[in-house]
């Protein structure tokens, strides 16, 4: 469990992306099987502080992030992916470009703030063994069980380094 027992989701967030592999494994679990990374982060995160997993409670995690990502994060995303295109490498647009992905980033703190308050006084399970049942659940939602293996290997990996 997290040693920081008031962390905010946006800094755990931050801390479990920049570990090694992390990064790598969201993009492309984001890529290839539509993972919404801010809610991949958020059930890591509930899963360190131990908190329980119900699926009362997820599903409104789940409403939420679903709406927020396709009206206001995937948009974004689009923007600045397109203007990666060697038609548009003039200097203004990469300017242009570099807002668009600050643009990106900010939705994405907000969207994890918003599932932090959505998690405020959720149940601890009844004991905390190193298991990631949040993390584990979503990803089976969406990948298949050999990419889910893998995944939890590098997640387990990298939360382990952040509480140290």
């Amino acid at each position: 469990m997290s040693t920081i027992a008031n962390e905010k989701l946006w800094e755990f967030a931050l801390a479990l992306y920049g570990q090694p592999a992390v990064e790598a494994l969201c993009l492309e679990l984001q890529d290839t099987a539509g993972v919404d990374v801010c809610l991949l982060l958020c059930a890591a995160w509930c899963d360190d502080r131990g908190l329980a997993f119900e699926s009362a409670c997820w599903a409104k995690l789940l409403a939420f992030s679903a709406d927020w990502q396709s009206q206001v994060v995937v948009p974004l995303r689009q923007v600045r992916r397109y203007l990666r295109a060697p038609v548009y490498q003039q200097e203004e647009i990469q300017e242009y470009r570099q807002q668009v992905s600050q643009a990106e980033l900010a939705a994405e703190k907000l969207q994890l703030q918003q599932l932090q308050s959505l998690v405020e006084g959720w149940p601890a399970r009844e004991s905390v063994t190193g298991e990631l049942p949040a993390v584990e659940a979503y990803l089976h939602s969406r990948c298949q069980p050999e990419v889910v293996l893998q995944a939890l290997v590098v997640l387990r990996s990298a939360i382990l380094a952040v509480d140290n």
